[in-house]
């Protein structure tokens, strides 16, 4: 049975943009792959991927 992988955060070492990428099926669309990209689109760094904390699950949650 297929399984969602679980939301992860995105943060630039350089000037601190965070995106949160939440992939909505296993199965991956040509949006979800616009959402894996790795490099800021501030500063175009490449961008480290970080665990959700309780506080970016709730701002998730609450600000879809």
């Amino acid at each position: 049975m297929p399984v969602a992988p679980r939301p992860y955060k995105l943060v630039c070492p350089k000037c601190g943009f965070t995106k949160i990428v939440r992939l909505e099926s296993d199965a991956l669309s040509g949006k979800d792959l616009l959402q894996l990209s790795v490099v800021c689109p501030r500063c175009g760094t490449a961008m480290n991927k970080e665990a959700l904390n309780r506080f970016d699950r709730f701002m998730e949650k609450w600000f879809k």
